[in-house]
């Protein structure tokens, strides 16, 4: 604790300035701390102030231990001024170690006041500071305040709702604790990871770090700290329904208590009294505890712990139906909230009050509580819990159910919201999905009503949470009885009954006792109207199948009827279609048969103009001039460029004709990919761009040669198209247990976009790639590569960015020829 090492230090500054005089006030003012008697402590200190003495730091230490002082009575306010006039004050009167200590009574307090931002700020600077300080021994100086900055990060996360962050640094303050030998600390770590885990509604894992937190805080003998663990562990048995339990760990807690004589402490343990007996339902025996508890609450002037005490009091008026009184109450309580300074608390507050004001009648979006309400972004996800809250009370006040609905969901899945709430909010959820299935008998809400139940009695198993799993019983009751199940109602009530009674839940009981009445004198009602129908059953019977029988003649007649129409015309449409798709076989071999010739005819002529243009380039008839030169040029160009399109076409139409045969033998990969970069070349030179290939040799495949470096061709070619800087990449390898060849052709130019990907392996499609320029295609080639493909059993597929390039990746058996070979055979 901070408040134990501002002593220790103000101690030893009072000996080493030689102030022994005044030491017996600082021990006094020590005592009374420990006697939880702060108001008489701060009175020492203000006085010890006073007196004359050498040495600035005796004065910053006895003013950071007022403000401690002023922060355990909750006069959070006060203290935030008290530090940050010292911080503001310090200047360069005080060395690292002085200045570290203002910081740290900074992040305490201003953690405390939830404002979570300052606080990390201020244990930022702490950190940055402590880097600065040589780190002598492990139990030097250094590593106590070591020790108070992790925990107070954990501190800040826990409440934040950061579980996960909070017990990373809980776990190494433990580390730290038994480094330093210190048993206390060690104990008060142990504390809060139970606590974190009470947070995370592990219930189990709560109560195991509390025992062991008793357990050492046994063994160091500090009483007030032992009635601590007692209480803690007082309040995890209450809310698993061990009620008798709870109660005698908690009159151990106050026994101790009252022996020490520290007040605050003993209304702490009256308060938890008060919350047991209201779970218990003697809620006047609950509101006199309570009552006792406050009285004590302002006798220690304790803030934050006097508005903790009236939302408890107003709560119990709640239950019993005195709204105004727990309205009066809670406003009180917001008000003290509001002078504190903490907006959690006063969310919390602001929440209360509107459940009461929606339980009246009177919430509206327009209330002052929905206006106060502090707006996103939310510090914690607590606040956005009440936040949610609110909404879900105002839609269902409204008739907005399923507003309602979503609100109460969104609170129930906020991360890291503490369990208490999410109890609240699974109850709130599972109640009007009941009603909403009983107002709508929709199907959807009822499955999403089993599911809210499930999750609700989940969370309670989990943590043997008694009171809760009572109310989930009584839940399932009711649907059974909206279902007419009656002996499962009657069961799952009488489960209810015998839970409530064990654990001493008179409310719970009262409620199920209700219920098996309710359910009886409706089974004997059932059993009178059963006895009347079966008087007049026959007769009704009767009336009903001939009534029945005749409606179903008629409308057998009228469905036969329609039947016999909607089969003639399906007839004639069929007749009709069959012709058509005669027509068009017609029609597509004559396609195929016109295509085959027309590209055979036109081969020879251009296989000419090819010839002869090569011809007079090589000089043959004579020396020509660069003109002539560039026009031959040309018209070679665009006739090779035209006898590809008529070997695309011809290629095409002998796939889709059926007629392409295939030459299957052995041969290495790496062979064909070595005389298609030969082929390329001459392109790769003309651009400047960079060829590389990466395929390893002894890759034997059982495919067409021809095809597959037609394929290979087809996408190395587009690659060195559509690329004017950068590299061309061939690669190669294995895939499926060496089963499959996957090649792959990737360069860095222009890439696709995303809307055009479609239109890729379609015939005759060529894609605009750019506004700017314009690039010879027929828009066969990708569409042919694909459809040799499919015939070897294999398949293409690209990725790209647009602008950023592309990449083509086909795969193939290593062993095609007897897939092949079966197929030609069948097609034959």
């Amino acid at each position: 604790m901070l408040i134990q090492l501002l002593f220790k230090t103000l101690i030893a500054e009072s000996m080493h300035s030689g102030q022994k005089k005044a030491l017996e006030r600082i021990q006094q003012a020590q005592y009374l701390v420990k006697e939880a008697k702060f108001e008489q402590a701060l009175e020492e200190m203000i006085q010890y102030e006073k007196l004359p003495f050498e040495g600035e730091e005796i004065l910053l230490y006895c003013r950071l231990i007022q403000s401690e002082l002023l922060l355990m009575m909750g006069r959070l306010k006060e203290a935030l001024e008290l530090s940050a006039l010292i911080l503001h004050e310090s200047g360069q009167k005080y060395n690292s170690i002085n200045n570290l200590d203002i910081l740290l009574s900074l992040a305490q307090i201003n953690a405390q006041m939830s404002n979570y931002d300052e606080g990390f700020d201020m244990i930022a600077k702490s950190e940055q500071l402590l880097k600065t300080l040589p780190t002598q021994d492990h139990y030097s100086p250094i590593r106590e305040r070591e020790l108070i900055i992790t925990n107070l990060k954990g501190y800040l996360y826990w409440k934040i709702g950061k579980v996960t962050k909070t017990l990373e640094y809980l776990q190494h303050s433990l580390t730290l604790s038994e480094q330093l030998g210190n048993d206390v600390d060690k104990a008060y770590a142990l504390n809060y990871i139970g606590n974190t885990y009470w947070q995370k509604g592990e219930l189990n894992r709560t109560l195991d770090y509390f025992l062991q937190s008793l357990a050492l805080r046994e063994k160091v003998g500090n009483k007030q700290e032992i009635a601590a663990s007692l209480n803690n562990i007082a309040v995890v048995y209450s809310h698993r329904g061990e009620l008798d339990l709870a109660l005698d760990y908690l009159h151990k807690s106050l026994i101790l208590r009252e022996k020490i004589g520290n007040k605050q402490d003993i209304a702490i343990s009256l308060n938890n009294f008060g919350l047991i007996y209201r779970i218990k339902g003697k809620l006047d025996i609950a509101l006199d505890h309570l009552q006792q508890s406050l009285a004590y609450f302002k006798e220690v002037s304790n803030k934050q712990h006097i508005a903790t005490t009236l939302i408890n009091i107003g709560s119990i008026y709640a239950d019993k139906s005195e709204l105004n009184q727990a309205l009066d109450y809670y406003h009180q309580s917001l008000v003290l909230y509001e002078v504190i300074g903490n907006k959690l608390h006063i969310a919390m507050s602001l929440m209360v009050i509107a459940k009461v004001l929606a339980e009246q009648g009177k919430l509206t979006s327009e209330s002052e509580v929905v206006t106060q309400f502090p707006p996103p972004p939310y510090e914690t996800p607590i606040i956005e819990a009440y936040q949610q809250i609110i909404n879900a009370l105002i839609a269902q006040q409204e008739g907005n159910m399923g507003i309602a609905l979503k609100a109460w969901q969104a609170a129930v899945a906020i991360k890291d919201l503490d369990f208490e709430y999410q109890l609240i909010c699974h109850e709130a959820l599972t109640e009007i999905t009941f009603l909403e299935w009983r107002r709508t008998s929709s199907s959807t809400t009822y499955s999403l009503l089993h599911k809210n139940l499930n999750d609700w009695e989940n969370v309670c198993k989990k943590n043997n949470l008694i009171p809760s799993l009572c109310k989930v019983l009584l839940i399932r009751a009711k649907l059974a009885m909206a279902s007419f199940q009656l002996p499962e109602a009657e069961l799952l009530l009488n489960q209810a009954l015998m839970n409530a009674e064990k654990s001493g839940l008179s409310i719970h009981a009262d409620l199920a006792q209700k219920e098996i009445s309710y359910l009886r004198s409706q089974s004997e009602n059932i059993e009178n109207l059963e006895g009347y129908a079966k008087q007049h059953f026959e007769q009704i019977q009767i009336d009903e199948l001939n009534s029945f029988l005749k409606d179903l003649s008629i409308q057998a007649t009228i469905q036969r009827k329609n039947a016999v129409e909607e089969l003639i015309k399906t007839k004639t449409k069929l007749e009709y279609l069959l012709q058509v798709n005669i027509k068009l076989k017609e029609l597509d071999q004559l396609k195929s048969i016109f295509l085959a010739s027309m590209s055979n005819e036109l081969r020879t002529p251009l296989n000419s103009i090819i010839g002869f243009t090569g011809w007079l380039l090589m000089g043959m008839e004579g020396d020509l001039n660069e003109k002539q030169t560039k026009q031959l040029i040309a018209v070679k160009s665009s006739a090779a460029h035209l006898l590809d399109l008529i070997n695309d076409i011809l290629d095409i139409s002998k796939i889709e004709a059926g007629k392409v045969d295939f030459i299957i033998e052995e041969f290495d990969i790496v062979e064909v990919v070595n005389e298609v970069v030969t082929s390329v070349l001459p392109l790769i030179k003309d651009k400047n761009l960079k060829l590389t290939q990466n395929v390893p040799e002894g890759i034997l495949i059982s495919s067409d040669k021809r095809r597959i470096k037609q394929v290979l061709m087809n996408l190395t070619s587009n690659a060195i198209k559509f690329t004017d800087q950068g590299n061309i990449k061939i690669e190669g390898k294995l895939l499926n247990n060496d089963t499959t060849l996957q090649v792959s052709v990737s360069d860095s130019g222009i890439g696709i976009k995303e809307e055009d990907m479609d239109k890729l392996f379609q015939s005759f499609q060529q894609i605009d790639m750019s506004s700017t320029k314009s690039y010879e295609g027929t828009g066969l080639g990708l569409y042919l590569c694909k459809k040799i493909l499919d015939l070897l059993h294999g398949n293409v597929s690209v990725t790209s960015q647009f602008g950023a390039g592309s990449e083509f990746k086909f795969t193939l058996p290593l062993n095609n020829k007897k897939m092949i070979k079966n197929e030609m055979n069948t097609s034959r």
